[in-house]
């Protein structure tokens, strides 16, 4: 990676929940993410990957470290200064709205903080639901009179409303079904080389981290273990045997 421009490091970061607990929820954790590129968290339930990613967000604080997005350090409270650059969409899409307002209005919201006029405000999210694959028919509906497929796609559209360069997936395809699974990994990438983004992909599945990313990291108990880029051939060497294990597991 060494010349390569980064969207976003993360150096030395450490989370304790508890002064209590002698190990913490995330331990020494160091990665890079080059821009326009994916690099997939890949770990079992409960190891952290969750939390990293909220962070990195601005959602949680950190007890240790430093997260620099373009070379900017993202100290305490000022992940406003770089508002709509950072986003993130979640394992459950449903939870990402509101209620008792239509998907349109959910979608429109970025677009007022921006002060977008009407005819821009219609714009983007025509655009944006064109780009996701989601029918214009469903702004006018509910988020529960959606399909878990057509709410995650509702659901990234509004985390690229404001044009931002870099997002965390969290687990975004883990609740559907094989095949709208594929149409979601297939939809990612494309709009990664459209909106020449920057991904971190939380999965604990090997399968869809091979899919979207372009380099995987292994998180377990806290701690990255091991960490490969694809091959040329598209496969991936890992030396640890926990990361090898959840390789094999899904093969």
């Amino acid at each position: 990676m060494e010349g390569q421009a980064m969207v976003i490091e993360v150096h030395n970061v450490a989370k304790r929940y508890s002064k209590k607990c002698k190990q913490g929820v995330l331990q020494d954790i160091s990665l890079q993410i080059e821009r326009q590129t994916c690099l997939a968290l890949l770990g079992e339930s409960g190891t952290g990957k969750s939390t990293l990613g909220r962070i990195m967000v601005g959602l949680e604080p950190i007890n240790k470290g430093d997260i620099l997005f373009n070379g900017e350090k993202l100290l305490a409270g000022r992940h406003k200064h770089f508002a709509g650059k950072i986003q993130m969409a979640f394992q459950d899409p449903l939870s990402a709205f509101n209620p008792r307002i239509t998907i349109g209005e959910s979608l429109a919201e970025p677009l007022f903080v921006e002060k977008a006029g009407n005819s821009e405000r219609t714009e983007r999210i025509n655009g944006l639901c064109n780009d996701v694959q989601l029918d214009l028919e469903l702004l006018h509906r509910f988020p529960n009179q959606l399909s878990g497929g057509q709410l995650q796609r509702a659901a990234i559209a509004r985390a690229l409303m404001s044009r931002p360069s870099f997002v965390v997936l969290d687990e975004v395809v883990s609740s559907l079904d094989v095949i709208h699974q594929h149409h979601i990994l297939e939809l990612l990438n494309t709009l990664k080389k459209t909106y020449g983004l920057s991904y971190l992909f939380i999965t604990h599945d090997f399968l869809a981290a091979n899919y979207v990313a372009d380099r995987i990291a292994v998180l377990h108990d806290g701690a990255i273990i091991d960490h490969a880029e694809k091959k040329a051939n598209g496969k991936w060497k890992f030396v640890h045997p926990q990361a090898v294990r959840l390789q094999e597991a899904a093969l």
